[in-house]
């Protein structure tokens, strides 16, 4: 769960330093917000499926291994 926690935190520092960078550069922060995500705009269907697909079993994996620690820690 950690791992899950380290990566959101830093995929949200990273997203708020991008819009930062752009803001002072001096775009509005709509603006900067759509070059923030703008990457995903030009994905096809299929890289699509497959960014998806890692993101589906990144979260499979952190749920499994924090389900399975829980279970070791509380015998019942």
């Amino acid at each position: 769960m950690k791992l899950f926690g380290i990566s959101i935190g830093l995929i949200s520092f990273l997203i708020a330093l991008s819009i930062g960078i752009d803001m002072i550069m001096g775009f509005e922060l709509k603006n900067a917000i759509f070059n923030a995500f703008n990457p995903f705009r030009v994905m096809d269907t299929s890289e699509f499926v497959v960014f998806f697909f890692f993101i589906l079993v990144f979260l499979i994996q952190s749920i499994t291994t924090y389900v399975l620690k829980k279970k070791k820690r509380n015998p019942s």
